[in-house]
């Protein structure tokens, strides 16, 4: 399935911040939404990690210099309102999926999101090619998966589905990039599948950051019509300078008097 990522196909998703079984943290989706092209739906579940704590009832500020860059935050206002997605670029918090700049002094960054937590038997949250890895299988299909190759998105889907028939208690775990798997597969617990949020340009330590998305658009904006109000006005000059001299009659009638 192919997910459009024109903003007017674009929805915040809903989110709710609960307590699991064993008292940890977790944020759980309430409604369908977008995050750049991962699609979100109702039951899916956000793996937290660098949770703050709630002390008498209130969330510890945080700074951003232990969150890598591309790195998915989980923001809560200071007062009224819901609990928001932000991704890290520089010193720039961007909120997901539209990549307005977020006022620190407004929200506060409670924690970040690892993965995305969804039951074996359903599609990959993007249409994205990514590289699988599995643990808790057979021999048989651990072994196909024993050197990650990147795979589509419908072949993904396939395969978390023969998983739920054949071994539910396997793991599965979908990221963007080599390096991401090892770590991840480690603590997905059986019978779920994770997908890595970190954002794919961000993971190499040589990856720079695009300056559009660690910049200020209002910035680029402005220098963007200064620009093309200095155009604008030297071509104006220089058809003023190339249109023939036009006199009036009456101009005419004062020259030849004087």
């Amino acid at each position: 399935m192919q997910f459009s990522n024109q903003k007017r196909n674009l929805k915040v998703p809903k989110l709710a911040l609960e307590l699991d079984e064993n008292n940890a943290p977790s944020v759980q989706v309430k409604s369908w939404g977008m995050l750049d092209d991962i699609r979100l739906l109702p039951g899916d579940k956000l793996v937290l990690h660098k949770f703050h704590s709630v002390e008498a009832g209130v969330y510890l500020s945080t700074d951003l210099t232990q969150y890598r860059s591309g790195e998915l935050l989980l923001l809560r206002p200071q007062g009224a309102g819901r609990l928001m997605l932000g991704r890290k670029y520089g010193e720039t918090v961007l909120a997901e999926p539209f990549g307005k700049s977020v006022s620190l002094a407004r929200w506060i960054v409670i924690g970040a999101i690892r993965a995305v937590e969804r039951p074996l038997g359903m599609d990959s949250p993007t249409d994205r090619s990514l590289f699988p890895s599995l643990k808790n299988t057979e021999s048989i299909l651990q072994h196909h998966f024993t050197r990650p190759l990147l795979c589509s998105s419908t072949y993904l889907g396939e395969v978390s589905r023969r998983l739920k028939d054949l071994t539910p208690n396997a793991s599965l775990v979908l990221a963007a990039s080599k390096s991401e798997l090892s770590g991840l597969l480690e603590d997905c617990p059986p019978g779920v599948m994770w997908f890595s949020t970190m954002k794919e340009e961000h993971l190499s330590q040589h990856a720079c950051t695009p300056s559009w998305q660690a910049g200020a658009k209002r910035l680029r904006r402005r220098a963007w019509y200064s620009l093309h109000k200095e155009i604008d006005q030297k071509k104006r000059r220089e058809q003023y300078a190339s249109m023939p001299l036009q006199v009036t009659t009456a101009e005419c009638t004062s020259l030849a008097s004087k």
